[in-house]
């Protein structure tokens, strides 16, 4: 996953994946990591979407929509 999805919240790494409109952060544990990306070993399923750009400001249940997915 790239680095820039996973941020500290309350000193724990949280990932924002978006979720009938709404962002909501989900505690993630890493493991390995390269500079642009780390491995996420817990916490997240496959098929969530993770918000990786303009996520610095969000909060648990910020309203969203998407404008790019990839």
């Amino acid at each position: 996953m790239p680095k820039e999805a996973v941020l500290y919240r309350q000193n724990r790494q949280v990932a924002f994946i978006y979720e009938e409109g709404k962002a909501i952060w989900k505690y993630v544990e890493t493991s390995h990591e390269n500079s642009t990306h780390v491995a996420i070993i817990d916490g997240l399923e496959e098929g969530m979407e993770v918000i990786v750009e303009n996520n610095l400001n969000l909060a648990h249940e910020s309203l969203v929509s998407v404008v790019n997915q990839q």
